[in-house]
């Protein structure tokens, strides 16, 4: 699921970013389907921190990984309605610091 989270993600631009006969996930589903496919891996992902048992993911820990996803979620909203050049920058930006944040988040709650 993290790893789809980077591969959509990455592949996706505005349209004045898009490469002639190359495929990326904005093109081939428009902006608001790009961002569909990476949100509905960040549920995914949330919904398994949230089955685990807390000794493993305590409720913090949960709540600072659900606040990461909820500002993906809102870059990736904006990016989805004004597919722009800076837009969709920071909304390939913001998925890369979840991801980097995600992993910082659980070895912090795991190792401390």
């Amino acid at each position: 699921m993290l790893f789809n989270i980077f591969e959509f993600a990455r592949k996706t631009f505005a349209p004045n970013e898009e490469t002639i006969n190359a495929d990326s996930y904005s093109s081939l589903y428009g902006s608001w389907g790009a961002t569909i496919l990476t949100l509905s891996q960040v549920a995914i992902v949330m919904l398994t921190l949230w089955w685990l048992p807390r000794t493993l993911i305590p409720l913090p820990a949960f709540a600072i990984q659900g606040a990461c996803a909820v500002a993906l979620g809102v870059a990736g909203l904006r990016y989805a309605a004004h597919p722009t050049c800076i837009q969709a920058r920071i909304y390939r930006t913001v998925a890369s610091a979840y991801l980097l944040a995600f992993y910082a988040i659980l070895s912090w709650y795991t190792w401390r």
